[in-house]
């Protein structure tokens, strides 16, 4: 008897596992990009979506029926833009000698808000005109949980004529974290209007 031999090499195959690039506007909520892509050499796996009742993983079979199982290792809320990282596995994972990864990016924008300044008007009276008032746009909310926790409003008049009413340095938290990073604030000035007193006086 003469024995043959059996011989079986590791898939050479290139194997690329890709993650995608996602953004949003900041809204107070974590942002996983969970987009992900597997090459097998020259074709495209499709993720196989009843592999796993797991929502946070995503599954990829290839040709060898050997599996790769692909998660985020990362979330962003506040303003920034990340590596969009990710841990795999793969079954048997020692036979397949090349693999490699390519990440993506994660980035979280500002929220643009205004805030208005508001205006007085009164006739001329000896005494300084102020108003230190302002409010947000309705049509520019926060995102849910955030406030305003401060906005400073300087403006002052006393002889008749107009003198703007500036609001600025606003601060926003969520809780006790300071969140103002997280906004795009436009500022619009309101108008202090002084007119000149008509009351009649009679010498």
């Amino acid at each position: 008897y003469e024995y043959g031999t059996l011989t079986v090499t590791k898939d050479t195959t290139p194997i690329t596992i890709t993650s995608g690039d996602c953004d949003k506007v900041y809204d107070a909520s974590a942002l996983v990009c969970d987009d992900y892509a597997v090459t097998y050499g020259d074709s495209t796996i499709t993720e196989c979506a009843a592999c796993s009742s797991d929502t946070t993983v995503h599954v990829f079979v290839i040709p060898t029926g050997d599996t790769i199982t692909v998660r985020p290792t990362d979330s962003l809320t506040n303003v920034d833009t990340i590596p969009n990282t990710f841990e795999y596995e793969i079954t048997n994972e020692d036979n397949y000698p090349n693999v490699t990864t390519d990440t993506g990016a994660v980035s979280v924008t500002p929220l643009s808000i205004t805030i208005i300044a508001s205006s007085a008007e009164k006739s001329y009276d000896g005494t300084p005109l102020t108003r230190d008032e302002w409010t947000l746009d309705p049509t520019t909310p926060l995102a849910d949980g955030d406030i305003i926790d401060t906005a400073y409003v300087t403006g002052t008049i006393t002889d008749p004529g107009t003198d703007t009413n500036k609001v600025h340095d606003a601060v926003i938290k969520r809780g006790a974290d300071n969140v103002t990073d997280n906004y795009e604030i436009t500022y619009e000035y309101g108008t202090l209007t002084v007119t000149k007193d008509t009351t009649p006086i009679t010498i």
